[in-house]
């Protein structure tokens, strides 16, 4: 498992990278290109063969993203390359609306909205059985020698790789409460949590 996450790691590096060169250099240069090119002509032709140029790479993009979207492996060490897709996407999503917001383009945008959404699904999915997970540990047995219990120990390295994406987490966790909020119908924060963030009450 640990194989595969740090590939899947290196494969997002590159597609970050690759993504922003594409989405802030790579096509609005092309765009502009051809508004020179067909000036005068309408925007119409212009779109057209930008479509054509950049159509295929475009889906090769967000086709890697709508994989892991629909990842439905819950393991809590696939959490972080979900956020940092997440934010990823996020970020870029406004240069995609400007890039493809022709009729022609539009399904371009509609795909980049869903994915970002099902990504969002399996962020909150995974904190959701990670807790889960914590809430059902109910033993009392002491550790092995007396060391720190392996549960507290993986809680801990998970809040400290969490605080990097406490932004993104709050987003989610507002858009969709966790905890005993899922199955309450009460979503108002007590008063003695004060102005705890949501991140903090999860």
């Amino acid at each position: 498992r640990k194989l595969e996450t740090e590939a899947l790691e290196a494969k997002l590096k590159r597609w970050i990278r690759v993504a922003k060169v594409c989405a802030q250099v790579l096509f609005p240069n092309e765009k502009q290109l051809y508004a020179q090119i067909f000036h005068g002509l309408g925007i119409a032709i212009e779109d057209v063969y930008f479509m054509e140029t950049v159509k295929d790479p475009a889906i090769q993009l967000l086709n890697f993203a709508e994989a892991i979207s629909n990842c439905r492996s819950q393991s809590p060490e696939i959490l972080f390359n979900v956020l940092k897709l997440y934010r990823t996407l996020s970020d870029l999503l406004p240069d995609v609306e400007v890039l493809f917001q022709s009729k022609s383009a539009e399904f371009i945008r509609i795909q980049a909205d869903e994915i970002l959404g099902r990504l969002s699904e399996v962020a909150r999915e995974i904190l959701w059985k990670f807790e889960d997970a914590v809430l059902g540990e109910l033993s009392e047995l002491p550790a092995p020698g007396g060391t720190i219990h392996s549960l507290t120990v993986t809680v801990m390295k998970y809040i400290i790789q969490i605080s990097i994406y406490k932004q993104t987490l709050d987003e989610l966790i507002v858009s969709k409460p966790s905890m005993d909020l899922r199955y309450s119908n009460d979503l108002t924060i007590p008063d003695e949590f004060g102005e705890q963030t949501p991140l903090a009450l999860h």
